[in-house]
């Protein structure tokens, strides 16, 4: 369950940025209506076939709908050393020709017939609630709370990541190289690091966001905020390639 504090997106940070949350690609599913989620993303296309019109992901670019396809990569590709590089032509066609061959054929089965998308998170989690659709997509394990306490989602729903794990990237924070008042600036981040800070951004009720601290350093709903196994963000030039290359073949 190791977070990768020490980089951003695949890029070291040599201790420039101070890690300040938590975001893992996980997927919400309503235990009364599915017991037996796909662990797997192979597991999910077999699912998709057997169950057609019952799964789909955001539209890319947006933001989810990327990190499910870079997920995917990762898993098909058994997590291909290329994919911590910079993106070159010539390794990308290779890399992510099992993307493309997956997609066609999940597509085909997918809701809508794979030719419409959620717009995001938002849409996805209402097609969820709604029963149009059998998995959620979330990059934050606690907004199933927010949406179960708002009405979105029924209390039977439940979050999950692949047995593999879950893509996972941290938010920083960081104090510019000319800012006139970096010692205030050093003040404001220790306290936003404190326990006291990362138990309020993690309660559940104001924002739940997950900590970078242990929860043993955590009080009220933050603490019991689940973390999965971590899988690492691929090169962050592999993003751009792979939103160009859906575009290209499934935006039309």
């Amino acid at each position: 369950k190791t977070l990768p504090i020490d980089v951003d997106f695949s890029e070291p940070t040599d201790g420039l940025e101070a890690p300040w949350g938590v975001g893992q690609l996980v997927f919400i599913h309503d235990k009364l209506k599915l017991n037996n989620p796909p662990n797997s993303f192979s597991e999910m296309l077999s699912y998709a076939k057997a169950f057609p019109n019952r799964l789909s992901y955001p539209r890319p670019p947006e933001f989810h709908g990327t990190s499910f396809l870079k997920a995917l990569l990762i898993e098909l590709t058994n997590n291909d050393a290329s994919l911590m590089q910079p993106v070159d032509e010539k390794s990308f066609a290779v890399v992510t020709q099992p993307l493309w061959q997956y997609l066609d054929e999940f597509h085909k089965v997918a809701w809508r017939g794979g030719k419409q998308f959620p717009s995001g998170t938002t849409e996805s989690i209402q097609l969820l609630d709604d029963g149009q659709i059998d998995l959620a997509i979330t990059f934050n394990p606690n907004a199933v709370y927010s949406a179960q306490a708002n009405g979105n989602l029924a209390d039977s729903t439940q979050v999950y990541a692949m047995d593999n794990g879950a893509l996972s990237n941290i938010h920083f924070l960081a104090i510019p190289w000319n800012a006139n008042a970096s010692a205030g600036a050093q003040v404001a981040i220790n306290f936003l690091l404190s326990p006291e800070a990362q138990s309020r951004k993690g309660d559940t009720s104001v924002w739940g966001d997950p900590s970078v601290l242990s929860s043993k350093y955590l009080t009220g709903t933050a603490k019991n905020t689940q973390q999965f196994k971590s899988i690492a963000e691929p090169h962050p030039s592999w993003q751009n390639a792979i939103e160009q290359e859906w575009l290209k073949r499934y935006g039309n």
